[in-house]
């Protein structure tokens, strides 16, 4: 009786470990979608921060979220860019920064409101989110939330 009740226990582990392995599989993007997907952020990063240069504004474009964490899943087409500002120039900055933003985007965008503005943009089946926030070097000189997100992205 012992016997059998322990190959029925390892049997049903072996089966959870395959299903987990399954899951995983599908959720996981693969090498090639990562590719394809990391070589798109990095081109649109680099422009932007082109364009923001080409308009004499001071910024650093960076990827965030779940790519920049390679935690996103299979298929999700969502990438965050963010445009890092000195706060020198206050709220005013995040508009200008965010009309180069959409003339990169052309028509595919709309705007929306968290904590700061930001847009929404469709560009080549990606679901792209262009958020302006300040350049901060710790938690303490956040002006919201949003400013802090690439401090979480560090850590």
């Amino acid at each position: 009786m012992a016997t059998s009740g322990l190959k029925a226990e390892v049997e049903r582990k072996r089966l959870l470990q395959r299903v987990c392995e399954e899951a995983l599989r599908m959720a996981k993007p693969s090498e090639e979608e990562k590719r394809r997907t990391l070589r798109f952020s990095r081109g649109l990063t680099e422009n932007l921060s082109e364009k923001l240069k080409s308009a004499g504004i001071e910024a650093e474009v960076e990827v965030q979220g779940s790519i920049a964490k390679d935690t996103w899943l299979a298929g999700e087409k969502d990438i965050d860019i963010f445009i890092l500002l000195p706060k020198k120039y206050g709220r005013e900055g995040f508009l200008k920064a965010l009309e180069v933003a959409k003339n990169l985007a052309r028509e595919g965008w709309r705007e929306a409101y968290a904590e700061h503005p930001y847009i929404e943009a469709k560009i080549e089946g990606y679901t792209v989110d262009f958020v302006p926030c300040f350049r901060v070097k710790e938690a303490s000189e956040a002006a919201s939330s949003v400013d802090r997100t690439p401090l979480h992205t560090l850590y």
